[in-house]
């Protein structure tokens, strides 16, 4: 597989993870959450590639905020994790080229009658490894964005619902329309 082929695979990792964004965020909305608490999910769907109808499609509802909180963790760690292979790629593409100039430096020194097909398939892996390097740069840079913008869906949440998280914590019951803040029914 060339390299261009691997920063290709993970470009279209990180259009998962926006499409995958954009579903928790729609199940939200779904759900009722107000917009102000997905800012986050919904920047990084955009920035991964997400179309803007996706955000709001038709899908089940989140049953509860702590939902929406684990689901953009998981979102969160498989953004990192993404973004780490992207950079580790990026930095082996990077050696390969450097391998690539050696290997053009040292047959320039004592040129035979195969400098010239070793010239050509160094030339080759590196317009293959300046190609994956184009591509990943963008890639990382979507995914750091990202990556920022799904850690603060807690704090995004928290802002939005401040009053109502507040009257919770301190031992107040919301009524059964409140059941999202609070992941649990109502008996009364």
């Amino acid at each position: 597989m060339t390299w261009t082929a691997h920063a290709d695979e993970i470009a279209g990792d990180a259009a998962g993870l926006g499409r995958d964004c954009a579903r928790v965020n729609a199940a939200a909305w779904s759900a009722g959450a107000d917009p102000e608490a997905t800012h986050g999910i919904v920047g990084a769907a955009l920035t991964l590639g997400a179309s803007v109808p996706s955000l709001s499609a038709r899908c089940d509802p989140l049953p509860d905020d702590r939902t929406m909180v684990s689901a953009a963790a998981d979102l969160e760690a498989a953004c990192a994790e993404t973004l780490a292979a992207a950079r580790g790629l990026r930095d082996r593409a990077a050696r390969e080229t450097d391998d690539a100039c050696d290997a053009i430096a040292a047959v320039s020194r004592d040129p035979g009658e195969r400098a010239a097909a070793v010239i050509a398939a160094a030339q080759r892996r590196i317009a293959d490894c300046e190609t994956a390097m184009e591509s990943l740069d963008v890639t990382i840079k979507r995914l750091a964005y990202a990556l920022a913008c799904l850690e603060r869906v807690g704090t995004d949440l928290e802002a939005a619902y401040e009053a109502p998280y507040g009257f919770v914590r301190a031992g107040g019951r919301l009524p059964l329309a409140g059941d999202w803040l609070t992941g649990s029914r109502s008996t009364a």
